[in-house]
């Protein structure tokens, strides 16, 4: 009897994430919002995690434009029109606020994101970061950025979360430029 060990790998294969710019400088930044901030009017404006982040990178950097989307429903991942749009006019994504099952759907809009060659960080609850990370990983992607935020933001105080959109704003530049 011979006896052979199984020499085959199991798993996804592992994808690359997209190249990452040197700089944000002369860079556009795609907002993905999956809940938006509802406004007393009936508006939506972006969530006070990512206002802050927008402020601070563009003291930061000489960005050339940011753009801001929301879904329609925080369940489905982004549209086809709305991928295109990311796809022809901006260079870096910040991807988020993943709170709970829509984490899901999110992680998919990064990995979908980083195969259009778009870096991408997703913000969710740092509760979250394993379950991210091993579904990042049966997506082929395990290095896939993950920004972990304080949890709960809604009820937190703003100036709570605008400290931890500035204690991690290095996390955020470093996960969507080269290092």
């Amino acid at each position: 009897m011979r006896i052979r060990l199984p020499s085959a790998e199991y798993g996804p294969e592992r994808r690359p994430l997209a190249p990452r710019p040197a700089t944000l400088d002369g860079k556009v930044v795609a907002f993905t919002d999956a809940f938006g901030c509802p406004q007393p009017d009936g508006s939506v404006r972006a969530s006070p995690m990512m206002l802050e982040l927008k402020r601070l990178l563009e003291i930061r950097f000489a960005l050339a434009g940011t753009l801001w989307f929301t879904k329609n429903n925080v369940l489905d991942p982004l549209s086809p029109q709305v991928l295109q749009e990311i796809k022809e006019k901006a260079d870096v994504v910040i991807n988020g606020e993943c709170w709970g099952s829509e984490t899901v759907a999110g992680l998919r809009d990064a990995v979908t994101l980083e195969k259009l060659g778009k870096p991408t960080i997703t913000l969710g609850y740092e509760s979250l970061r394993q379950f991210f990370v091993s579904i990042a990983a049966a997506e082929g992607m395990p290095d896939l950025p993950f920004f972990g935020e304080p949890q709960p933001l809604v009820g937190n105080a703003i100036d709570d979360v605008e400290a931890a959109a500035r204690d991690n704003i290095e996390l955020v530049v470093s996960s969507l430029t080269a290092k």
